[in-house]
């Protein structure tokens, strides 16, 4: 549950930014990465916070993991909705986070 809040608010919070970025690269890895090592160290009331190593982990595995299998185009019509009427995400993205996840534990 904790993952699938965390990846609805890093997606989220990747619009968040001035710049918003038009391919993956720095911007577009730094605006998640931010997004992501925040939401995973936040302690959701049930003692499920990740330390920052961790979450590190988890979003820089995240990251590449949706770079190298979800077109940018893709993560940036996920990201618009999400913004406009968050809901349940791309399974892909889900995916993606639940196994970096996985793979630390």
């Amino acid at each position: 549950m904790l993952v699938a809040l965390a990846v609805l608010l890093v997606v989220a919070g990747c619009t968040n930014r001035q710049q918003i970025p038009d391919s993956y690269g720095g911007t577009t890895r730094d605006n998640f990465t931010e997004g992501c090592v925040t939401t995973l160290t936040s302690d959701d009331g049930e003692g499920e916070a990740f330390d920052a190593d961790e979450a590190n982990e988890i979003c820089e595995c995240s990251y590449n993991g949706i770079k190298d299998n979800i077109p940018f185009e893709d993560f940036k019509r996920i990201n618009e909705d999400q913004s406009a009427e968050p809901g349940p995400l791309d399974e892909r993205i889900t995916d993606i986070v639940d196994g970096c996840t996985d793979s630390l534990r």
